[in-house]
């Protein structure tokens, strides 16, 4: 009894969600169920059925369309069908106690029937109380055998129907769960890398300050020391002062104009997110994204550069930065001892290419097939993961109208290869 009753009254839970799609469903159905109530009746006035039943199936069709189009039924949907397509078999049924042999009037009970819990969500108990009354109104011209058939049918195909619809729903709201699960996994992701990535350029950065900042620290004491001495050196050393103060002007100029490009090096990557383009000399970005590498891990590191010159080019270089950066920060990582690192740029026809070489350990062909993938690993109930710079430098590079290449073997270390439009 329990299955019987979860088969024919299924709990489809307070899901706001299933109800309101159940609704729009059966809106659409009342406009179809009503067009095909009126199509049997015109078919059924050309003489396939009796015009009683012709035409109360007309009439009932054209209630439908009229209810459909008033808003105030959009609540009772599956109700309007239950009830319209219900009388119309009804009123079919009761037309066979003429002894009418067409089989044309059967196939219409078996029509209307069928097609109440396929045009709607309708639920079995619904399909069993049309059958219901069909059947009884079949019993008194001796059709309630086959009334009973047709509605034991309807109610089976009613509850297939109403499962498989809710079977699908489920796994649809399953999945977007997931799937926003992911993206909201992926934006913590994508924060954290680009937090770790900000923090090592931050230290670079510094680093690289720390040396100028030195420098005109120095040289304003020892200007001052030396105004001191000046206003008390008689003559003859007048000149050498004289000539020291002028050094460490031009010293404090270096640095100060050192000072400077680093300044606006910072202010291009505060903006990873600026969307104006402007023109850039790549071979300057390349060296920019270079000279931010950990001092201590360059100075292991064997540079050599093959740059030719290159056309202005339209883009973002903030974000072309980082991602040399990224890629030279890969390759650093993959020396072992004697590492080198070849950097070279040239022109082909509308493409402006450039190259990231290194003698590093190489990626195997199974990981490099993989290697625009980004990956989460579990480890000690940590989530941990990879290839995200490649992958976010890959979409940085699309974005600006070109692609990136990588050609590894395991041993003869890696190219990366750049390509953007000129």
């Amino acid at each position: 009894m329990n299955i019987l009753r979860k088969w024919l009254f299924p709990v489809s839970g307070s899901d706001q969600g299933f109800h309101q799609e159940n609704l729009f469903l059966s809106d659409r159905g009342v406009k179809v169920s009503g067009c095909l109530e009126i199509c049997v009746g015109l078919l059924g006035l050309l003489g396939l059925l009796p015009w009683p039943a012709a035409l109360g199936l007309i009439i009932l069709g054209v209630l439908l369309l009229i209810a459909q189009r008033q808003g105030s039924f959009f609540e009772h949907s599956q109700s309007l069908v239950a009830y319209g397509m219900g009388l119309g078999a009804v009123v079919c049924t009761i037309s066979l106690s003429g002894g009418l042999n067409d089989g044309f009037l059967p196939a219409t009970i078996a029509i209307l029937m069928f097609a109440a819990p396929i045009t709607v969500p309708l639920l079995p108990w619904q399909s069993m109380a049309i059958g219901a009354v069909v059947v009884a109104a079949g019993a008194f011209n001796g059709h309630g055998s086959l009334m009973l058939l047709l509605a034991l049918a309807s109610t089976l195909l009613t509850a297939v129907l109403y499962d498989q619809r809710l079977s699908t729903y489920r796994a649809s709201a399953s999945l977007l769960l997931a799937s926003q699960q992911f993206r909201d996994l992926q934006s913590r992701t994508v924060v954290t890398e680009g937090s770790a990535t900000m923090v090592q350029l931050s230290a670079a950065l510094a680093h690289e300050l720390s040396s100028p900042i030195g420098t005109v620290s120095s040289a304003i004491d020892t200007l001052l020391m030396l105004f001191a001495k000046q206003a008390k050196a008689p003559p003859q050393e007048q000149e050498r002062l004289l000539a020291l103060q002028t050094d460490l002007g031009r010293s404090l100029q270096d640095s100060m104009a050192r000072l400077k490009k680093i300044v606006n090096r910072i202010q291009r990557l505060c903006n990873l997110d600026e969307t104006v383009t402007q023109p850039a000399d790549l071979n300057e970005l390349l060296r920019e994204a270079a000279s931010l590498m950990d001092p201590q891990t360059a100075t292991t590191i064997e540079f050599q550069w093959n740059l030719q010159p290159l056309p202005q080019l339209h883009c973002r270089p903030q974000q072309l930065i980082v991602v040399f950066w990224n890629v030279l920060l890969n390759a650093s990582q993959a020396f072992e001892a004697n590492g080198r690192i070849l950097i070279s740029s040239t022109v082909q026809d509308t493409r402006v290419e450039v190259k990231i070489e290194d003698n590093g350990r190489g990626i195997s062909s199974e990981r490099l097939a993989h290697i625009f993938e980004p990956a989460f690993n579990v480890s000690d109930g940590r989530v941990s993961t990879g290839n995200w710079s490649l992958f976010t430098s890959r979409q940085l590079i699309k974005n600006h109208g070109g692609e990136l290449r990588i050609r590894s073997s395991v041993g003869q270390g890696t190219t990366v290869t750049f390509h953007l439009p000129c």
